[in-house]
């Protein structure tokens, strides 16, 4: 057996996991706004960002707030340039595990009688 690769696969894995006779879930999700910031990493992104000034050329490169390395994409080393924090929240990324999120929660689906397989 192999993990799931896509959040499609892993949405079946939780659907085929649960079992209403047993009330077993295939997945716990805890109701802590912390939480979150774990399905939001999966993008490759983060909830709070920090935006460094590249002096060669001005423009902002962001970095999640968990990087130690600071090397914007033409190579400079933004390691001493002072950091602005922002909220995240609105990027494609996030919005993206948001949506995710939601589908793994509260979409409605079935089990098919037949081949046992999670329908939408």
């Amino acid at each position: 057996m192999h993990p799931p690769k896509t959040y499609d696969e892993y949405i079946r894995w939780v659907r085929k996991l649960y079992d209403p006779v047993k009330k077993t879930f295939g997945l716990e999700l805890t109701s802590q706004s912390w939480a979150f910031a774990p399905w939001v990493a999966t993008t490759g992104s983060s909830i709070v960002v920090q935006d460094r000034k590249d002096p060669a050329d001005g423009r902002l490169i962001p970095f999640n707030e968990q990087d130690t390395q600071f090397i914007a994409p033409n190579g400079h080393d933004l390691q001493r340039v002072v950091p602005t924090w922002r909220c995240n929240v609105a990027s494609p990324e996030c919005t993206a595990a948001v949506a995710f999120y939601h589908r793994l929660r509260w979409a409605p689906w079935i089990m098919d009688k037949q081949d046992h397989e999670p329908s939408n």
